[in-house]
């Protein structure tokens, strides 16, 4: 049902690499996309100074070329834009890719897996050298998957493995924080969230932890 592809940039070569550790200086030419959550690591995960983001509140992969972002990049104030212009202006390195709260409710898992594989060909058609990485979206707490049929994490989990598949291990990776902030059960620990949904400020240094963990070097 979800990426089987045996050619094209979705298809897994004969190369792959592996991630691991890496350092802040490996962010000086990436470009974080997202929603609300990613305008918290841009706020709060002590990247600002050397790394780009471009988000905003209502990100999500159903608008994400046709609506206005905040985009930030070091030593500029914040300017609003769209992500044409972003990716047209320069060649990034690396870009990582966080959207789906915002999605959950819209459509079904593979509506929006089909979405997430369109926006990823055209960042690669923008961006051909670019390392992208897809990032699982960051699950919710226990208290609001389990009264929230709509934002819960049964669905946040079926929405990841689809687009986790679109990864092939050469230039495009599927990473996923939830390690660093989830209980054994895989929610979202309640003491590092105010809503159950975005991290505290104080907590986002653990997806910026994550980040450098899991990074490649080709």
């Amino acid at each position: 049902l979800y990426n089987t592809d045996t050619e094209g940039m979705f298809a897994r070569g004969e190369v792959t690499y592996t991630l691991g550790e890496t350092d802040d200086s490996y962010f000086e030419d990436a470009l974080f996309i997202g929603d609300s959550r990613t305008s918290g690591l841009a706020e709060y995960g002590n990247m600002m100074d050397h790394t780009s983001f471009m988000s905003r509140e209502s990100a999500s992969i159903y608008a994400l070329f046709s609506s206005k972002m905040d985009f930030r990049e070091p030593g500029s104030d914040v300017r609003e834009t769209d992500l044409y212009d972003v990716l047209s202006a320069r060649q990034y390195g690396k870009i990582y890719l966080s959207v789906g709260v915002n999605e959950l409710g819209i459509g079904n898992t593979y509506g929006y897996y089909d979405l997430y594989r369109r926006a990823l060909i055209k960042i690669r058609v923008m961006q051909p050298e670019a390392i992208i990485y897809i990032q699982g979206s960051m699950h919710v707490s226990e208290a609001v998957t389990k009264k929230d049929k709509v934002t819960n994490n049964t669905i946040i989990v079926q929405r990841n493995k689809a687009i986790a598949t679109l990864a092939n291990g050469y230039n495009i990776f599927y990473i996923d924080m939830n390690t660093a902030v989830c209980d054994k059960n895989g929610n979202l620990i309640a003491d590092y969230s105010g809503d159950g949904v975005h991290l505290k400020a104080s907590k986002y240094e653990l997806w910026h932890e994550s980040l450098l963990q899991n990074a490649v070097s080709r």
